[in-house]
């Protein structure tokens, strides 16, 4: 993975390499998910966490969009991110702004 999000394997992250300058090797930590209805909770082993809430349309109905040129996924769920962060001590503390997204994606190549 790391060949793909540095870029050295072509395609969209080509260009997000070159937003980063300097690209850390990969670390190994659990990923814990946990899907809901209102709410998916992700914690990634001590370093990270967020918490996904779909936006609903004034019907109720969570908005929803198709093959965006900018997401990763075909089908992309906007959404609130609240208690989001990530602390690694060799990266800056980053604690999320209120957005986010959700979608779903295959690790497989």
């Amino acid at each position: 993975m790391e060949s793909v999000f540095s870029g050295q394997q072509g395609g969209v992250f080509e260009l997000f390499a070159a937003l980063i300058p300097d690209m850390l090797p990969s670390k190994e930590a659990s990923i814990n998910i946990q899907p809901g209805e209102d709410a998916t909770r992700i914690k990634v082993g001590d370093f990270g966490g967020l918490v996904v809430t779909p936006l609903r349309d004034l019907e109720g109905n969570i908005i929803t969009v198709w093959n965006l040129p900018v997401s990763l996924a075909e089908e992309t769920v906007f959404a609130k991110g609240t208690g989001s962060s990530w602390r690694d001590p060799e990266m800056r503390a980053w604690v999320n702004g209120g957005y986010a997204e959700r979608g779903d994606f295959d690790w497989c190549a």
